[in-house]
């Protein structure tokens, strides 16, 4: 097995491309290290991290309800042989015109297993986080799906949970700007047969742009 030694310094020093030395540390043995990238980019640059977001009109987060009309939601299916590791959550404003309440991510597990799937799907584009290429429209690999469209099969707290509080609008007027992210940083992953699904508490009237990132990671 190998061993990484450690050496405690009082600053940095430069060495030749070739050099070998000690990783730097603090005077409580702690390891100094920086970051070459971002946390995300080893998922994206190997084709792991995806990007979806509503059409230019947005969409109106609904209430949440038994039979949920859902109007943002990543839905992993079963067999798909990944986990999804959400990573963010994006909302900006199309108008000043909000229902003060909260809004957050409600899951359901085994659709399409004890779960019976949604209906009256209408799919989003999903685009790898790499960009670039030939095409002039980025195909991703992804197994999850995204949709602006779907009724859900789902009795509240009997099989569809509250997940994590993203964002609340204060006042039924703003002027914010946008947009708001949450960052999940881990905290919530959706197996194979998982939906979530973006709800509030009291239902908006006006339109939302919305974008969801996350990672597959195979099981």
């Amino acid at each position: 097995m190998p061993v990484m030694f450690g050496q405690v310094t009082s600053g940095t020093s430069a060495t030749s491309q070739s050099g070998n030395v000690a990783a730097p540390q603090g005077k409580q043995g702690e390891l100094i290290n920086t970051k070459l990238h971002g946390d995300f980019y080893s998922a994206a640059y190997y084709g792991n991290l995806f990007i979806s977001s509503t059409l230019v009109a947005g969409t109106v987060i609904p209430v949440q309800a038994t039979n949920l009309v859902s109007t943002f939601t990543i839905w992993n299916p079963l067999g798909s042989g990944v986990n999804c590791e959400l990573v963010r959550y994006s909302w900006a404003n199309t108008t000043t015109v909000f229902v003060v309440g909260s809004i957050a991510l409600w899951i359901q597990t085994a659709v399409g297993g004890a779960n019976a799937v949604p209906g009256t799907l209408t799919a989003l584009a999903v685009r790898p986080a790499l960009w670039g290429g030939a095409s002039v429209a980025p195909v991703a690999s992804n197994k999850a799906g995204m949709y602006s469209a779907a009724t859900l099969v789902n009795t509240m707290a009997t099989n569809m949970w509250q997940g994590p509080m993203l964002w609340a609008p204060g006042a039924v007027t703003s002027n914010q700007q946008g947009p708001f992210n949450y960052d999940f940083n881990g905290t919530t992953v959706l197996g194979p047969g998982t939906i979530a699904t973006v709800a509030a508490f009291a239902a908006q009237t006006a339109a939302c742009n919305q974008t969801l990132i996350w990672a597959e990671w195979p099981l």
